[in-house]
């Protein structure tokens, strides 16, 4: 039948034909495994508008490095699913990881948080043309290859589905 979850997507179907994807439990065990301290308020946005400069680092708990690791990259494994929206927060996250300071780890806290007040966000697909029966069309080249001349994935003809990508609650 119908895939419900795959990679810890949760897959809805709609009535109109197309389809809810969410993380929601993949965010609850992702605050589980690191508990965000300091961060019991409602936040609405992942990051601030403030910014700073490498000469402004505050030295802090740089020694756990590999949790703050792996809590970006959990994130980064939840925003190119279904969260968009926190994209550009976890980048910057991205390149402040490798030594982190008190200022990162308010950063990485504030995106977790957002999720955890978030959780039941997500994609929704819809198709744009009532005939399609779904609004996801996948095609592979089954010969790539198997010859010099299928070696190229631009040797098969493919169409850009249209559908409709929507945020919701």
């Amino acid at each position: 039948g119908p895939a419900k979850e795959f990679v810890g997507i949760a897959i809805n179907r709609t009535p109109a034909g197309g389809y809810h994807l969410t993380q929601s439990a993949s965010i609850r065990k992702l605050n589980e495994r690191f508990d965000i301290e300091g961060f019991q308020r409602y936040v609405g946005v992942p990051t601030t508008t403030t910014t700073r400069n490498d000469t402004e680092r505050v030295r802090g708990d740089t020694h756990n490095h590999r949790e703050a690791r792996a809590r970006v990259g959990a994130l980064l494994y939840i925003t190119q699913w279904t969260r968009p929206v926190i994209a550009h927060a976890v980048h910057i996250l991205t390149s402040e990881v490798h030594q982190p300071d008190l200022v990162t780890w308010k950063k990485i806290n504030r995106v977790q948080a957002y999720l955890r007040d978030h959780a039941d966000y997500g994609l929704s697909y819809e198709p744009t043309d009532e005939h399609e029966s779904s609004p996801i069309t996948v095609y592979t080249d089954a010969a790539y290859g198997t010859s010099s001349r299928a070696r190229s994935p631009l040797t098969w003809p493919a169409r850009r589905p249209m559908i409709k990508v929507t945020w919701w609650p």
